[in-house]
């Protein structure tokens, strides 16, 4: 009988321990398929992403290829409920959007070569409902042999004249006014400013963002006609003379509003589906003066040093640099009104003085003369005019003038150079030491937010786990203490037999 109690003490712990065991893989194995599902489901996150930019047509939403427009937009808006007021079809007469403008300044006719055409459209395309308009001045010796050159580039591209102006009084000249498909804009503007044979003059592009007053117009449109045939309904069932004159009146009034506002969808969409470019052709005049200079900039430690000086130069923290500036008319038309600014430093024409080394004013440059300026730069401590130079900067220096025999045409020029002054590097102060920590303590802010961050998604799993976790070892506590317990019990009850 003794022998029987020893064998059921040893045996009867066994059974919850194993339970207890069980527990923990089970939920080991639990902790193992949510963090494998989770990763899955983030992977699946980052392939659904790559799809929705990978094949942006698939999804259904319209797309714009080849630099092509939307022609007609699908924008759609569910009927008004009811249209009491004449004020819910008003008409809709502002229809500028987001507006992008690329004008160049108009340089001397002999220096168009150097403009570009700007490549607008095909940035603003995709999915928006765009008004593309362009304005070109070139001159040509031979206004009709370029106008001819013009009409066959259109032609080729898909596009289409629609006005032509042509005077010989009191010069040749012609304006074409060129509807192309939005795809080609680019490619038709470019090929009209580099025409061969002409010289571009000035040329500008406009982009009107219209998508928000398609559809604004769209929804109108819609209500419009739900409330004509409304008042339609309204008025076939009418028997009283008075109420049959009022719904006339009322109908005649809503079908002339919704009549204005397809006007304006029409007249937009026409906008829309083809671009304009008015192109204006000037006859050259081979006697006009071609306004053309030349800056350079230096710079030096004193007047005699810098005029001619150096591009690079670096000076002590107190000490003085002079900038000396020279413009020369290379062209053969005089040069009037000439302005000299340096945004580095906020230095004005003002700020200059006259280095009597040269032959030119500020007020006129001949052609072949030069024109000497130089302003002084005093450092303080690494700081030249309240901007910090300790760790070099460089300074923009540009000239304007107009030229005598074109005064409407402005000539721009513009030359840098660099500078430093050196400043030993001090002790840290207070500032620099506060700065250096709160940039330190920002830095450990950004790590625990990234941590927070990738924690968060998964910590009401960790939540769970951790839980049933302390659940599980708790229960394997009390059961060993239990089985404890049961085994001294057992082993007291063996003495006392």
């Amino acid at each position: 009988m003794s022998g029987s109690h020893t064998h059921h003490h040893e045996h009867a712990p066994a059974w919850p321990i194993r339970r207890s065991r069980r527990r923990l893989r089970f939920v080991a194995l639990l902790a193992t398929l949510v963090v494998i599902l989770a990763a899955c489901a983030f992977d699946d996150a980052d392939n659904a992403t790559f799809d929705a930019a990978g094949s942006y047509e698939e999804s259904g939403a319209p797309a714009a290829s080849d630099g092509e427009l939307l022609v007609e937009g699908d924008a759609t808006a569910e009927p008004a409920d009811s249209m009491d007021s004449t004020d819910d079809a008003d008409t809709v007469d502002d229809l500028s959007g987001d507006r992008a403008t690329a004008e160049p300044e108009s340089p001397a006719p002999s220096g168009g070569a150097d403009l570009t055409a700007p490549a607008v459209i095909s940035a603003l395309a995709a999915g928006r409902q765009i008004i593309s308009t362009g304005e070109v001045v070139i001159e040509s010796a031979d206004v009709q042999k370029a106008t001819a050159d013009v009409i066959e580039v259109v032609f080729a591209n898909g596009g289409a004249i629609w006005g032509q102006d042509t005077r010989t009084d009191p010069s040749p000249r012609t304006v074409l006014t060129i509807r192309v498909p939005p795809g080609d804009f680019d490619r038709v503007f470019t090929a009209i400013s580099e025409l061969e044979g002409a010289n571009l003059v000035s040329q500008s592009v406009t982009t009107d963002d219209v998508t928000e007053t398609v559809v604004d117009l769209d929804a109108r449109i819609t209500a419009a006609e739900s409330s004509v045939e409304r008042i339609q309904i309204l008025l076939d069932a009418a028997r009283d003379l008075t109420t049959v004159f009022t719904l006339e009146e009322e109908l005649a009034d809503r079908q002339a509003q919704l009549e204005r506002l397809r006007g304006q969808r029409k007249t937009i969409g026409d906008q829309i589906a083809l671009a304009t470019i008015t192109l204006t052709i000037v006859e050259l005049d081979p006697d006009r003066l071609t306004p053309e200079m030349e800056v350079v900039a230096w710079l030096g430690t004193d007047v005699a040093d810098a005029c001619p000086g150096v591009s690079d130069l670096s000076i002590g923290a107190y000490d003085t640099a002079v900038l000396c500036v020279n413009v020369s008319n290379t062209g053969d038309d005089t040069l009037t009104d000439i302005e000299i600014a340096s945004s580095t430093f906020r230095l004005r024409v003002d700020d200059f003085l006259i280095n009597q080394n040269g032959t030119g004013t500020l007020e006129q440059l001949a052609p072949g003369e030069d024109l000497l300026v130089y302003a002084e730069l005093d450092a303080d401590g690494g700081f030249i005019r309240r901007v910090d130079a300790s760790r070099g900067i460089d300074i923009e220096v540009s000239v304007t003038t107009t030229p005598e025999t074109s005064p409407t045409i402005e000539l721009t020029s513009s030359d840098s150079v660099f500078i430093s002054a050196d400043v030993d590097d001090p002790l840290p102060g207070f500032g620099d030491s506060f700065s250096s920590g709160w940039s330190a303590m920002i830095a450990v802010l950004s790590i625990l937010m990234i941590a927070v961050g990738v924690v968060l998604p998964f910590l009401p799993f960790l939540l769970v786990i951790g839980w049933l976790i302390r659940r599980s070892v708790v229960k394997s506590r009390k059961r060993v203490d239990a089985a404890a317990a049961y085994l001294a019990a057992g082993a007291a009850t063996t003495t006392d037999d």
